[in-house]
């Protein structure tokens, strides 16, 4: 089976804050339970707290690209030129 996209990702731990069941969950993702609780259980390693009041969902927790640092631009020669 593929790798799930970041989106996907994303929507599982949005809808999981939202307080949706993983069946519910499952329905509207098309994911089953058991990725479900793989991707739950990757984000709550990478800080994501869903019983925290305020939950915001990072890139580190749906491990999109650039997850492992802020991206910058300051100094880049390449982006001088487009200015």
């Amino acid at each position: 089976m593929p790798a799930l996209d970041i989106c996907t990702r994303a929507q599982i731990l949005a809808l999981k804050t939202n307080g949706i069941s993983d069946n519910q969950i499952a329905e509207q993702t098309g994911v089953n339970k058991r990725t479900i609780y793989r991707v739950l259980k990757r984000a709550t390693e990478a800080g994501y707290d869903p019983d925290a009041t305020h939950r915001p969902i990072t890139d580190a927790h749906v491990g999109g690209k650039g997850s492992a640092q802020p991206a910058t631009n300051a100094g880049d020669e390449d982006t001088e030129d487009l200015v």
